[in-house]
């Protein structure tokens, strides 16, 4: 069975900050979000993971 994940991703005072994923991360536009790399920006990241080689996400961007 799956196992899933929420996280609050929080940029720092400084930003910047970027994610990176591997081939096992799949999103539902087919491509992988940009994270938004303001200086206090919030943004969550929820996955399912299925198996070894296949995680199912999601970014909500502008959380506040």
């Amino acid at each position: 069975s799956a196992t899933s994940f929420t996280l609050k991703l929080t940029q720092d005072s400084t930003g910047g900050r970027t994610l990176s994923y591997n081939s096992a991360w799949q999103f539902v536009s087919g491509s992988a979000p940009t994270m938004d790399t303001s200086a206090g920006a919030q943004s969550i990241l929820v996955y399912s993971v299925r198996s070894a080689t296949t995680i199912d996400a999601v970014m909500i961007h502008d959380f506040k």
